[in-house]
């Protein structure tokens, strides 16, 4: 498995409520995973 490196992210309480929602309602473990997937489907995008 790759390395991975931990950071932090300070989101408005709406933006954060509106988050957490739509993990569980994808069917996320963790926030880790859904931000890992927004994170490859915005690079895959730009390219």
């Amino acid at each position: 498995m790759e390395k991975c490196i931990r950071f932090g992210v300070a989101l408005p309480d709406k933006l954060f409520e509106r988050f957490d929602r739509d993990i569980e309602k994808n069917g996320y473990a963790n926030r880790s995973e859904a931000i890992r997937d927004i994170i490859r489907y915005s690079l895959v995008e730009s390219e």
